[in-house]
């Protein structure tokens, strides 16, 4: 399912929509009309007049800017949501949490936007021992690389291994080289794929966000995963706060990062709040003294449901 909206009082948006292949070829084209301040609902399968959906992308074009967000069946057993977005050419891409074995991995998905080849260098690290690899991959032009980590590092599925990763990109555009424009989002799966859920690979660090959801709490079986990792060259001090639905202040928190630094718990982990932590409602602020990049998982601890929680930004940038 994809959701489109057009945002203007005044305009209506004529809207292109294709369906790419993984080598980036399109496959089905359609175009649909959006009235002003009015959103479209729609069933892929039935937009295009196809049975099934080959494995890549969807491509959307609009003569004015317009939102919108894709929902898609993972496995017969999830359903996880992704919002569009445009690309930029940045340095790199990063994603501050993977996981892989125990029943669970993560799978990276990186459109290249460009007219030609890009190449993506992989730096991995990983949290047990502080281990680090490269991998180098192709991406054809307008082509989708599709990646589990497990795979791509070799590592063992009956134990648990939890890392970050950064994605440069680069090609050579006929004159000179250059950053790629890739787009990428990684797909967590847990209990053997019948939870899943996406977070997108950030293009830049910010020293502020908000998680506008905070579920946590043993004895109902929730948590929040929250993972920050800083992208300052100095030291970062990382503030936090939770606050309940009426926006009254219930706990706050600091800790500091060096260069480079990764932290990863429960927001009742030692790292954070602490064990005596509970919280269902409300939101969470977090400030620094220096870029971060962040991301939060929610989910239950039998691995039922799991939801890459958006941040938000609120630096500005």
């Amino acid at each position: 399912m994809v959701a489109l909206s057009n945002p203007y009082s005044d305009r209506a948006a004529q809207v292109k929509l294709e369906l790419c292949d993984q080598g980036g070829q399109v496959t089905h084209t359609t175009n649909i009309e959006i009235r002003p301040r009015a959103s479209r609902l729609s069933n892929l399968q039935q937009l295009f007049q196809v049975d099934t959906l080959p494995e890549g992308y969807l491509k959307v074009t609009s003569d004015i800017p317009i939102q919108g967000f894709e929902v898609v069946g993972y496995s017969g057993e999830s359903l996880v949501s992704m919002w569009g977005t445009a690309g930029e050419r940045r340095r790199a891409l990063t994603l501050p949490y993977f996981f892989v074995g125990a029943g669970g991995d993560t799978q990276v998905r990186l459109i290249n936007l460009e007219d030609f080849e890009v190449t993506a260098r992989f730096s991995f690290r990983l949290d047990l021992d502080g281990g680090t690899f490269e991998r180098e991959l192709k991406i054809p032009a307008k082509g989708l690389l599709v990646q589990n980590i497990g795979a791509l590092l070799g590592l063992p599925t009956d134990q648990s291994n939890t890392g970050q990763i950064q994605v440069v990109t680069t090609a050579n555009n006929g004159r000179e080289e250059i950053y790629g424009r890739v787009v990428g989002v990684a797909c967590y799966t847990a209990n053997s794929q019948k939870a899943a859920a996406t977070v997108h690979l950030a293009p830049r660090a910010s020293r502020g966000y908000v998680l506008p959801a905070l579920l946590q709490s043993a004895e109902q079986g929730y948590f929040t995963a929250l993972s920050l990792v800083n992208a300052g060259a100095g030291f970062n001090v990382v503030e936090m706060q939770a606050m309940d639905d009426q926006g009254n202040l219930l706990g706050e928190h600091s800790i500091l990062l060096a260069p480079g630094g990764h932290v990863i718990d429960l927001l009742d982990g030692l790292e954070f709040f602490g064990s005596q932590f509970r919280q269902t409602t409300g939101h969470l602020r977090i400030r620094s003294t220096a870029p971060l990049f962040a991301s939060a998982l929610i989910g239950n601890r039998n691995m039922d449901f799991l939801w890459g929680a958006g941040l938000i930004r609120t630096d500005g940038e």
